[in-house]
């Protein structure tokens, strides 16, 4: 197996976020499963056919926000180039997912932003 090039320690705040990432995906995944549960649950109620729409649309995106998380939790913890845009895309999209990803992408603007460019 090749080695990885040497590059600069990465701060608590590099390997927090990357770890902050795994666990939103995670419970970004957990949400999408109680959602499918509860579509479940409302399956026979004639009257929960908008409830069951909203709660689609969530987990698709819930959906979503796992997979990127992991995604981008990989490229991060193998230090991969692509890895720096994809963090910031993904920060971005994260604004609306109120607390978690407010607050990753509030962590992500203040400390682990500066931290990249300066490894860049």
């Amino acid at each position: 197996m090749a080695r990885l090039p040497d590059l600069q320690r990465p701060t608590p705040y590099h390997e927090g976020f990357t770890i902050a990432l795994f666990v939103i995906a995670g419970l970004a995944a957990m949400m999408a499963y109680s959602h499918q549960m509860i579509i479940g649950l409302t399956a026979g109620d004639e009257g929960a056919d908008a409830i069951r729409i909203v709660l689609r649309f969530l987990q698709a995106i819930e959906v979503i926000y796992a997979a990127a998380g992991i995604a981008v939790g990989c490229l991060r913890a193998y230090r991969a180039p692509l890895a720096r845009p994809l963090t910031a895309a993904l920060s971005i999209l994260l604004i609306v997912w109120v607390p978690f990803g407010t607050a990753l992408f509030v962590w992500w603007l203040l400390r682990v932003r500066a931290h990249d460019r300066s490894v860049a």
